[in-house]
């Protein structure tokens, strides 16, 4: 009895030792990206990014515009009267609902901007898993999701070069 349970276990050892032998010589099925730095340095991110932000300048312009003339407006009369200030309200009203609606305008844009690249960028990853045979691809981030992770699991850069790869074709 004594001996099957010595050949049993010697069995289960060596077929342990088989296992990591195996794994060791394999590719890592498992790898982490950093998420925030994938996404800050996709291309359409950055090109969306800079987008929003000459939309966001030219729309500003009237915005700017409204301002000037309102301190101009102030600036004829320290006590405003009649049509003077009639002028100085309709140009108050009309700086505050156009700076809303350009606030607006920026926020629906970057929300629209945003989805438009977490859907790419999700869709590239998953290529990019696909086409490295991982089975899993953990994403590193500020909430903490890897706690640690070896350099050699690390497959940011890789990430990076492939998502941009595919984006620009």
């Amino acid at each position: 009895m004594k001996q099957i349970v010595i050949t049993s276990i010697s069995s289960v050892v060596a077929a342990i030792l088989v296992c990591l032998v195996m794994l060791s010589n394999s590719k890592d099925k498992v790898v982490f990206i950093d998420t925030v730095k994938v996404y800050n340095e996709f291309d359409l991110k950055q090109e969306l990014e800079s987008k929003l932000k000459r939309q966001d300048a030219d729309r500003r312009v009237v915005v700017d515009s409204l301002k000037l003339e309102l301190n101009e407006l102030y600036g004829r009369s320290e006590n405003p009267e009649g049509e003077l200030l009639s002028k100085i309200q309709t140009t108050q009203y009309q700086l505050e609902h156009t700076e809303g609606k350009v606030n607006q305008l920026y926020q629906a844009t970057a929300n629209k901007y945003s989805e438009e690249i977490l859907t790419q960028l999700n869709q590239y990853l998953k290529d990019f898993g696909e086409a490295s045979d991982f089975e899993l691809i953990v994403g590193a981030n500020a909430q903490g999701t890897v706690i640690y992770g070896s350099e050699g699991k690390d497959v940011t850069q890789e990430a990076i070069e492939y998502v941009n790869k595919r984006y620009s074709e």
